[in-house]
């Protein structure tokens, strides 16, 4: 069933057959020495409450991170009547950010939600020629950890909506990575 969707894909995305390796042990510092010189892409992804953002900050905190919830966050403080055409507005703010910091410094950081694998395609087809290896890391704790998290900081009216759809974000990541949808368009990809 995958392998031809898998195809349909490779024909519409030929960057995607590049497959890259699995690696769990990140090093920021490893992963910029391996590829000084060209230009990298490095993509934090997880689902809501996976602490994606606690992960840039800790592990990248000399770094300038490209952040779409920030983005989304700033966006929203100018421009609180949000559409549908505000979201392509906010990932074109996205992908300029990353463009000027692939421009400036020949790498960008990315914390992004990213688990939806159309969006990430999407992505990296809109910054096709920009970069020229991409990394992902996907931080992914148990969904127990993820559950207690949102437990504690969500509206008690919320927390069934908001944690059905995180478990089924979860469950996705989980069949992109038995499936090998993760490693499509990658170099590496690292389980954080």
């Amino acid at each position: 069933m995958y392998d031809e969707l898998k195809e349909q894909l490779f024909c519409q995305y030929p960057f995607l057959q590049k497959t890259g390796k699995i690696a769990y042990q990140f090093q920021a510092e490893e992963i910029f020495r391996k590829y000084k010189g060209e230009k990298l892409l490095v993509l934090v992804v997880g689902v809501y409450g996976a602490e994606r953002t606690t992960y840039c900050q800790q592990n990248f905190a000399s770094y300038p991170v490209v952040n779409l919830d920030k983005i989304l966050s700033d966006y929203l403080e100018k421009y609180p009547c949000f559409t549908e055409e505000d979201t392509g507005k906010v990932n074109r703010i996205m992908l300029r950010k990353v463009t000027k910091e692939l421009r400036k410094r020949k790498f960008a950081i990315v914390d992004f939600e990213g688990t939806n694998f159309l969006k990430r395609v999407c992505f990296l087809n809109a910054l096709q020629g920009k970069y020229t290896k991409v990394i992902l890391l996907l931080v992914n704790p148990p969904f127990e950890q993820i559950q207690a998290k949102l437990l504690g900081q969500v509206e008690q009216s919320w927390q069934s909506d908001l944690l059905e759809d995180v478990f089924l974000e979860y469950q996705l990541v989980e069949i992109q990575r038995q499936e090998h949808f993760l490693e499509m368009g990658m170099d590496e990809v690292y389980f954080i």
